[in-house]
């Protein structure tokens, strides 16, 4: 992968040797069968620090949707039963 890379960081654009790069995943949605759009090669220096934080601002955001999906579902199958499908076109 960092070879693909061209050993430069994909967020910065600076290219390091490859000891100074990481591969980071974007997600873990398919950990261990990873496609190249799964990964991103990043810098240690800053890149992957902000990478990791991001990733895990968005699990976060994600993780909050489906609650509120969850709560949401829940909330029109007790007012409309549980077809409430119909309702929701």
């Amino acid at each position: 992968m960092k070879t693909y890379a061209n050993y430069i960081c994909q967020r910065c654009k600076a290219k390091f040797h490859p000891g100074e790069l990481d591969v980071h995943h974007r997600n873990y949605d398919s950990f261990g069968n990873e496609r190249m759009s799964d990964l991103e090669v990043v810098c240690r220096a800053e890149c992957h620090a902000l990478a990791d934080a991001q990733r895990i601002e968005q699990v976060s955001i994600c993780r909050e949707q489906r609650q509120s999906d969850a709560a949401t579902r829940s909330f029109l199958s007790q007012k409309y039963g549980e077809n409430y499908a119909f309702f929701c076109t």
